[in-house]
């Protein structure tokens, strides 16, 4: 771990902590899938604690460095990071930057827009890549995406207990969604470079690669995961220790995201 991603996760410990930011650096830097999973998709007291002490660990810091960390609240360490949320954009500063010949009163989004190019001006360059432009949309998805899950939660009953689980499923993985184009932004304006660590990416990749395939070849990826998938299940099953049983979870897990993926493309082949 580099000085620059050391200081990100101390940077973290020594402000509010919330819960799915740390899942997010976690899913960074940690290196077990199982614990990438929990903090996640469970926060409690217990997991909420377990995962702070493993980012502890994994910026090398002492118990007693840890304990002396200073805390401070989400508004000073946001000023300190110099860091803007969409949904923390202050549309008043926003309009007074508008010139006088705009229309004084744009639409809140409008405003955000303005606010969000403003902070990346490299999205308006002839030069900028494609794909950071498509990130952005997903951005702003993910962000609406976030809300409505949030909104339908605040309206379930206690007695919700599935449904509530299935929208803070969702609530998580659409906030990790928008941080990690946020990294991907703040990255390339630093450097001038793709950092390339979005799943986005990942995507790209999965669809260049299966667009090279022959329908053929296609069928037979396709049996080879149907294959492994059985045969990691089986051993799984039969796995004795926790160490066997994390190691099959893991790869039954790579196995059938592989195989949805070529039955998905399998199935957009046959409706062609």
């Amino acid at each position: 771990m580099n000085s620059k991603e050391r200081k990100e996760i101390i940077n973290y410990l020594s402000g509010p902590r919330d819960h799915a930011e740390g899942a997010r650096l976690y899913s960074r830097y940690g290196l077990n899938l199982r614990l990438k999973k929990m903090f996640a998709y469970e926060q409690n007291e217990t997991t909420h604690s377990m995962m702070l002490d493993e980012l502890r660990k994994i910026a090398g810091l002492s118990e007693i460095e840890y304990a002396r960390l200073p805390r401070l609240s989400a508004e000073a360490m946001a000023i300190a990071n110099n860091v803007v949320m969409i949904e923390e954009i202050d549309t008043k500063t926003v309009t007074a930057q508008i010139p006088q010949t705009a229309a004084p009163a744009a639409p809140e989004t409008m405003q955000k827009m303005i606010r969000f190019r403003d902070r990346y001006p490299f999205l308006k360059e002839e030069d900028c890549p494609d794909v950071l432009k498509v990130l952005v949309a997903d951005m702003f998805a993910a962000y609406d995406n976030y809300k409505s899950a949030h909104a339908r939660l605040m309206t379930l009953r206690d007695e919700d207990t599935e449904a509530a689980a299935k929208e803070c499923e969702q609530i998580v993985e659409e906030y990790l969604k928008n941080r990690e184009i946020w990294d991907e932004l703040e990255y390339y304006k630093e450097h001038k470079s793709i950092l390339g660590k979005a799943s986005k990416f990942r995507e790209m990749e999965k669809a260049v690669e299966l667009s090279s395939l022959s329908d053929i070849e296609l069928l037979g990826q396709l049996r080879s995961a149907q294959a492994n998938v059985s045969k990691h299940k089986k051993a799984l099953k039969e796995a004795k220790t926790p160490e066997e049983k994390e190691k099959y979870s893991a790869s039954l897990a790579r196995w059938e995201e592989r195989r949805d993926i070529l039955r998905e493309e399998t199935e957009r082949r046959k409706k062609k």
